[in-house]
């Protein structure tokens, strides 16, 4: 890896966890994080049958697009062991394909959305799960889906927002056992492109959040499809 962050701070991922046991019911939650950069919003219907049309483009809304974070070796053996509890700086996009939903993420060595991503997962978005307003994204069977080094099967990646205890943030947790038999156990932290990092009730935010993500928000730039922070 070209850059390392070391991470002294592995327990305020944990309090990131225990704040997901604290949520609320659907009614409570609400939006924790300040906006950079609004898009315009949908306009309440009348009607109950485009109310409920709303509700679902809504939840869509909520997941689909840009978002911005970093990820983490929690834990592994061999060529992973050297690098448990660093942090690298990512990009994600979600967005809607045949069969569901892709997830595509690229960092500063993977650091191309079109040609190098460091994991590209299909998964399926359901509206009604979960304990939230979001639902849940659940990865599906699809030959493509791999994160790193490692393959992302069926159920291997379960994404409830609830589990963050932050609105506008998503925590992806998986592992696997590559080609040499070498086990590496991960988590990935986002919060949605256009939305100030809400360190204060979450994790810290990115290394490079200041000097990068925050300008290009400010700026209402689009999230860089070339992840290139220098």
């Amino acid at each position: 890896m070209k850059y390392r962050k070391y991470i002294a701070f592995f327990l305020t991922l944990v309090m990131v966890f225990t704040l997901a046991a604290c949520g609320g019911d659907k009614e409570e939650a609400a939006s924790l994080g300040e906006t950079v950069e609004r898009s315009s919003g949908l306009k309440a219907s009348d009607s109950s049958s485009k109310a409920a049309d709303t509700a679902d483009s809504q939840e869509m809304d909520w997941w689909e697009g840009q978002w911005y974070g970093w990820w983490m070796i929690f834990d592994g053996d061999g060529y992973y062991a050297d690098y448990i509890n660093e942090a690298f700086d990512c990009c994600m996009m979600l967005e809607p394909t045949q069969g569901g939903h892709r997830i595509s993420i690229w960092d500063e060595d993977y650091n191309s959305y079109e040609d190098d991503c460091l994991a590209e997962v299909l998964v399926e978005i359901d509206p009604d799960g979960g304990d939230g307003p979001y639902g849940t994204a659940v990865s599906v069977a699809d030959d493509g889906n791999y994160f790193w080094y490692g393959e992302v099967g069926q159920g291997d990646w379960s994404i409830d927002p609830e589990y963050a205890g932050v609105d506008h943030m998503l925590i992806i947790e998986g592992s696997y056992t590559d080609d040499e038999g070498e086990y590496c156990e991960y988590g990935v932290v986002l919060t949605k492109w256009g939305y100030e990092w809400n360190e204060d009730d979450s994790t810290y935010p990115p290394d490079y959040y200041d000097t990068y993500f925050l300008p290009l928000m400010e700026e209402g730039e689009e999230l860089p499809t070339v992840f290139e922070p220098y």
